[in-house]
């Protein structure tokens, strides 16, 4: 996602209109794992779906299927639009095989998603990243950099807590991990959809550079997985010039 775009106006422009309903996917899963669930749905034909219930049922918990049976038949309960499928998926991710759980999550939010657009008469935006979300909110990983010639002091980690927390607090973000090291801060954050990233950082920047232009301008924002300390260092590294030291 651009830094500089918000999701919500980029799918209001591509739709020409301001949708209400939104499904947002919880839980973090690969997307590996994601590309190879829809890639396998698509691809599949529905049309061909003999099997009941309690027959699905009886192969999802029996130990000697195989496991490709099983994701196919998680897939074709997603495209159900009964209440009994649902809570069949339901169930197996909280006591199914847990090598699946991440697919038959996927398979319950489309579920979810088919029902609740039949129930409300109106489509639904199924929205998935690596990192999951919830509600109107979805879930980022963002790194603020210390300048080539800082380090990180008590004092500067006083002051990057206090303005992230106004400044989130104004546009409603929340925050579910601050982390510091040496060199720079790690962030998870709930960040509304509406939201443009750039400017909510860029005012934090700016505001905590007044107390001694301590970060870096640029910083890392991803919403596909938590990045290592070992990438952040080598991003880093690839992008920091020599500068005289202050």
């Amino acid at each position: 996602m651009d830094q500089d775009e918000n999701i919500y106006g980029r799918i209001t422009e591509i739709l020409g209109h301001k949708p209400q309903n939104f499904s947002i996917l919880e839980e973090q899963i690969d997307l590996d794992v994601q590309m190879e669930y829809f890639e396998f749905s698509r691809n599949m034909n529905h049309s061909n779906d003999v099997l009941a219930l309690p027959e699905k049922k009886e192969l999802l918990y029996n130990p000697a299927a195989d496991k490709s049976v099983k994701k196919e038949i998680l897939a074709r309960l997603a495209f159900s639009d009964e209440i009994e499928a649902f809570r069949l998926l339901q169930a197996y991710v909280r006591h199914g095989d847990k090598e699946l759980r991440d697919w038959a999550i996927l398979a319950m939010q489309e579920c979810r998603v088919l029902i609740e657009s039949k129930l409300l008469d109106e489509n639904q935006i199924f929205i998935s990243t690596g990192l999951g979300g919830k509600g109107f909110k979805l879930r980022y990983f963002i790194v603020l950099l210390l300048r080539p010639n800082k380090r990180m002091t008590p004092l500067r980690e006083k002051i990057i807590l206090n303005e992230t927390e106004a400044i989130f607090k104004k546009h409603t973000i929340d925050t579910e991990s601050v982390r510091f090291t040496g060199r720079f801060v790690t962030l998870l954050v709930m960040i509304p959809l509406d939201i443009t990233i750039r400017s909510v950082f860029d005012e934090i920047i700016s505001v905590c550079n007044y107390y001694g232009n301590f970060l870096q301008e640029d910083f890392i924002l991803t919403n596909v997985r938590i990045l290592t300390d070992s990438e952040i260092k080598k991003f880093n590294r690839k992008k920091i010039t020599p500068v005289n030291r202050d």
